[in-house]
């Protein structure tokens, strides 16, 4: 995935994003924490409406609409991740990014697919925490996790069109929840 893609997404979720901070007074508290566990929690809410891991249930996968919505409020949450870790120096993602063009990341099932993203999203906690001596860095970390995102867009069947789309929907939707006090 390549920052041309992404470039307008982020530019939207920042604005979206310094509309909370400032409401909600959260200019002095390091939101990472809540980022990271809210991709996870958001990324098991998109594995549970594909249905990939109940092996043991014959009822089919939630509707192409709703994967989609649950897939881009996964990515509300990788965007917010990066921005926080990268604007947290004081630069902007313009500056700091180097998401590389490499293909993405696609494992045999969805099921592999979701562990191996939440498996990176682990590690990236670490490295963003220094829980561990990784030699993974935020950046590497942050491109994995970008490649296995896209990677299962396309074994999803989502086009760029579909999530774009579907993205800039959210996104309004959610700064309408910040105008109503959700």
């Amino acid at each position: 995935m390549n920052l041309e893609k992404l470039s307008k997404l982020f530019e939207s979720q920042k604005i979206l994003r310094d509309k909370i901070i400032k409401k909600h007074n959260l200019q002095n508290f390091d939101l990472r924490p809540n980022l990271i566990l809210g991709l996870n929690t958001e990324l098991a809410e998109l594995a549970n409406e594909t249905r990939c891991f109940k092996h043991w249930s014959v009822k089919p996968p939630s509707e192409k609409s709703v994967i989609l919505e649950e897939f881009v409020d996964v990515l509300h949450f990788i965007l917010e991740v990066g921005l926080s870790e990268f604007e947290e120096h004081g630069e902007t993602y313009q500056i700091r990014w180097s998401i590389r063009d490499l293909p993405s990341i696609k494992y045999d099932t969805l099921t592999e697919q979701f562990n191996s993203m939440f498996t990176e999203i682990g590690i990236l906690n670490d490295v963003l925490f220094e829980n561990c001596y990784s030699v993974n860095s935020v950046e590497d970390t942050y491109n994995n996790i970008l490649r296995l995102f896209e990677g299962l867009g396309e074994m999803l069947g989502f086009t760029w069109e579909q999530i774009e789309e579907a993205y800039m929907r959210k996104n309004a939707e959610n700064h309408r929840r910040q105008e109503v006090g959700y």
